[in-house]
């Protein structure tokens, strides 16, 4: 027995710790709901009030343009971002590309000037060692033999790819070189191995790298005047770093005379000599010329890709858009056709708008820069908040309030009760806060409270947020209240078609049934109601059916007037 009435004790303890632990999770969701539907509401509102900022502020700016405004905004601080990198990698690459192309140049000028070659003969040479070793191999191998690095940066090592008694040989009959030239060549020919290595990397390697570094600046450049462009209405950048100098200078221009087919040099030289049957080298037709060599190069350069007769000074690769340049001047021409205030810094720091359209471009800028601070705090759903209708932003603002009413009566009720609420009275009071506040606003746009200013003209809600969210919270706080309310409107609407149908309350009930006969419970018998639904009549608390009314006057032998009003009783 005493182990049964234990087992008893622990299941009657274990239901009421399982009810108390399922009404305490109910009023920690309340109070978490609560938090969140704080932080929302609060939110909203300030997306609303800048909304209504938006709205209101001039006919010269929508919220699409203040979307596109910021988008632009931040794609042009990405851009800017990437244009340092990019001019800092074209930098580097043209470093490497310039000290490859003067040691190579250096190493050339050596081994022709020790020659002693007239200044033609210098031109030939400089040019037949630039080709070096193109006119030796295809260019299939040669990629292949600058893949695997088969060309050793040392001056003696092996290199399948490299034939060094024929590229002397191609010198000697290239050049016409007598015995003494003949000999000095011959002391510098384990030379022509590390030139053929860096003219191999110079156009496979360094070039290529330059001129994609180029090429990407260039097209940040572009991006970023594009973007400056679309912004001149709203703010300015500086542009001025895709103008700035980076040309290479001189040390360029032998780089545009250098060969990469075989044809182009290497056939133009071997058509001046044949080697005869004694094996020495006899000049065939005529000698090679300076306009020889001209054509030359030029066609060579077209062959390559490369630029011909660069001048001193001018750049490889594509260039940057130039403030004198039309298609430049087309890409960034301003709205009117301005580019100064974009491109001349001295123009435009003197430049002096007017007030109007200084305040205009002030208005913008603060409209643009709350955005990108709201649009962050939303997590990018601003764009979406803005295009929405104002009273559809009115609306959700209600709702949200009136369940944050209804979780405030909750943990109120709770606080002054000290009982934690159960799900069903949770869920219960939610859904009547949030019914009764959709309600209340609804009476409110409807006109039948009379708060808003509202001008049918315009789309704008007339509602402050502020006041759409103190009536949500007072109706979801005070619902039973404002369903009385509500009801008492409805009835005073459907009264006007028909007086006899509503409900009043008794206040003169009471002084009726002093000195009358009949009892009350009587009375409440023939009413077809309880005694105590009789005496709520009474004491006005509760409205008289309008049924209840015709079988009272009846009873009472008094008129509807003398008993009966619409006007509630003063609390």
């Amino acid at each position: 027995m005493a182990t049964m009435g234990q087992s008893s004790s622990m299941r009657l303890l274990f239901r009421k710790t399982a009810v108390s632990s399922g009404a305490s999770l109910a009023l920690v969701a309340a109070c978490i709901l609560s938090i969140a539907l704080v932080v929302m509401s609060g939110a909203l509102i300030g997306f609303m009030q800048y909304q209504a900022r938006l709205l209101n502020s001039s006919a010269d700016i929508t919220s699409g343009d203040v979307v596109l405004q910021a988008e632009l905004d931040s794609r042009m601080r990405k851009e800017q971002a990437s244009l340092d990198e990019v001019r800092d990698a074209k930098e580097n690459s043209k470093i490497d590309f310039v000290s490859k192309q003067q040691e190579v140049q250096f190493r050339i000028e050596r081994i022709c000037g020790s020659l002693n070659l007239t200044p033609a003969g210098l031109q030939v040479c400089n040019a037949f060692m630039q080709t070096i070793p193109f006119n030796e191999a295809d260019q299939q191998s040669l990629a292949s033999a600058n893949k695997s690095d088969k060309l050793s940066d040392s001056e003696t090592g092996p290199s399948s790819n490299f034939d060094e008694p024929s590229t002397v040989k191609s010198v000697h009959d290239a050049l016409h070189l007598d015995g003494l030239q003949d000999n000095i060549l011959g002391l510098h020919r384990k030379e022509l191995r590390p030139i053929a290595k860096l003219n191999v990397d110079l156009y496979n390697i360094y070039f290529p790298k330059y001129f994609k570094a180029s090429s990407a600046l260039y097209s940040t450049c572009t991006r970023v005047l594009r973007l400056a462009t679309n912004m001149n209405g709203y703010r300015s950048f500086s542009v001025d770093d895709c103008y700035l100098s980076t040309q290479l200078g001189d040390d360029l221009s032998s780089f545009s005379a250098a060969s990469l087919s075989n044809s182009a040099v290497s056939g133009n030289l071997a058509a001046g000599n044949q080697t005869g049957s004694d094996g020495t080298s006899k000049p065939q037709g005529n000698p090679v010329t300076n306009s020889d060599m001209a054509s030359a190069n030029d066609i060579t350069s077209a062959a390559s890709g490369l630029p011909t007769n660069v001048p001193p000074g001018s750049e490889i690769g594509p260039q940057a858009p130039s403030r004198d340049d039309p298609v430049s001047a087309e890409i960034v021409v301003g709205r009117g056709g301005d580019t100064s205030e974009l491109f001349d810094s001295s123009t435009s720091s003197s430049r002096s708008p007017g007030a109007a359209e200084f305040a205009s471009r002030q208005r913008n800028f603060e409209l643009v820069s709350q955005y990108l601070f709201y649009d962050a705090l939303s997590f990018g759903v601003l764009k979406h908040i803005l295009i929405s209708p104002p009273d559809f932003l009115a609306f959700t603002l209600t709702g949200m309030c009136g369940v944050l009413g209804g979780l405030l009566k909750i943990i109120l009720t709770a606080s002054q009760t000290g009982k934690p609420p159960t799900w069903r009275g949770f869920w219960i009071i939610v859904l009547l806060g949030l019914i009764c506040a959709l309600i209340f606003y609804s009476l409110f746009r409807g006109g039948y409270l009379a708060i808003s200013n509202e001008d049918p003209k315009t789309s704008a809600t007339g509602l402050n947020p502020f006041v759409i969210a103190l009536l949500a919270l007072a109706s979801g706080l005070l619902s039973d209240r404002a369903i009385s309310a509500f009801k008492m409107r409805s009835n005073q609407y459907f009264g006007e078609f028909n007086n006899s149908f509503v409900d009043r309350w008794g206040f003169g009930l009471k002084a009726a049934m002093e000195n009358f006969p009949l009892s009350k419970n009587d009375i409440a018998e023939r009413c077809k109601v309880a005694p105590e639904k009789l005496q709520n009549w009474i004491d006005e608390t509760e409205a008289v059916p309008s049924e209840a009314q015709d079988i009272l006057e009846v009873i009472l032998h008094r008129p509807k007037r003398e008993i009966f009003t619409q006007d509630p009783p003063q609390v």
